[in-house]
């Protein structure tokens, strides 16, 4: 039986791929499978991951088609034999006991998915690394070990954790609650989705201490690091909207969560966008100009569609409104 279908999508990689696919394929645990989606890679990604499906059979290389983080994700999730599902972003790497660990604690309570604490680390040119651990206790005021539904992420106003890749959902919850990624250009922001809308159906969540992924944060190629990306995170906002509104009539406060996910995810962008542009000052043209521009857009957009009206579990307005968002 395999235990976690473990998903790795690439593109042109070549610098970080064969670090990451060490990490993965090192796991202690041996029930797994491993779906390297790659969108037409150029820079010997290619040749690197084809060398491990013949050095591991457990390693599977998927092509796909079109140059869509969300589209290559679908494709492993249609391809995925596994209980669980993993995402491990190729440009990263995991500790050896990670899946063992999450599979463990996931079957132990029956959960829905399991997500833990992780590092962020950075290369300098001399090669020494330096880690910092991302708690989610303290930066989602996550309680360790206890079971979440979607009612606590709106009462308690719980801070909804952003990442995908830390953790392991369970395969059958995905396909019974119809949860995919949008399949837009690039590869920017299609994990918004797919993030609320677990915690908008997820009845059983949990979150673990332990530091078990490296999250890369000096790869200048990243999303992360590219402004224009931000639009795809505006259809990830629409996409979540329409959710909303198909689970209106659905189990009590889903609405209110997909609408804080939503607004949530919009001011984070906004938030993106007025680091990325601050050198620009402002002028036309400029990356500041370039900030400014989509702030008003996302200002229109946001105030008009009303996301940032939660409304408490009694099905009233919160009292902060529309006005207290941005």
């Amino acid at each position: 039986m395999i235990k976690v279908s473990v998903l790795m999508p690439s593109l042109n990689v070549v610098r970080y791929i064969r670090e990451c696919m060490e990490s993965v394929i090192s796991q202690t645990m041996e029930e797994m499978e491993i779906l390297c989606i790659d969108a037409g890679s150029t820079d010997g990604t290619l040749d690197i991951l084809a060398e491990y499906v013949r050095k591991d059979r457990r390693v599977r290389l998927i092509k796909a088609d079109k140059k869509s983080y969300g589209y290559q994700m679908n494709l492993g999730l249609k391809e995925a034999l596994g209980e669980y599902i993993g995402v491990v972003e190729t440009d990263d790497f995991i500790l050896p006991n990670m899946y063992e660990k999450l599979y463990a604690f996931a079957k132990k309570n029956n959960a829905d998915y399991v997500k833990s604490d992780f590092d962020i680390f950075t290369t300098l040119e001399d090669g020494q690394r330096i880690f910092l651990k991302y708690s989610l206790k303290k930066h989602s005021k996550i309680t360790y070990d206890t079971i979440y539904t979607p009612q606590d992420f709106l009462m308690r106003k719980q801070t909804i954790d952003i990442f995908i890749w830390n953790g392991i959902y369970k395969r059958n919850f995905l396909l019974e609650k119809e949860i995919w990624f949008q399949e837009t250009p690039g590869a920017a922001f299609q994990d918004c989705g797919f993030r609320y809308q677990v915690v908008l159906n997820a009845e059983r969540g949990f979150f673990l201490e332990d530091s078990l992924y490296r999250y890369r944060r000096d790869n200048i190629n990243s999303s992360t690091y590219n402004s224009k990306c931000v639009l795809f995170n505006l259809a990830e906002c629409k996409n979540l909207l329409r959710i909303a509104k198909k689970n209106r009539h659905g189990k009590p406060g889903t609405d209110d969560v997909s609408s804080k996910g939503v607004c949530s995810s919009c001011i984070s962008s906004l938030c993106r966008i007025a680091d990325v542009g601050a050198a620009g000052g402002g002028n036309e043209g400029s990356p500041g100009g370039i900030s400014e521009h989509f702030k008003r857009v996302y200002r229109a957009w946001i105030f008009e569609s009303g996301f940032c009206c939660w409304r408490g579990m009694d099905g009233n307005p919160d009292v902060r409104g529309k006005s207290g968002c941005l």
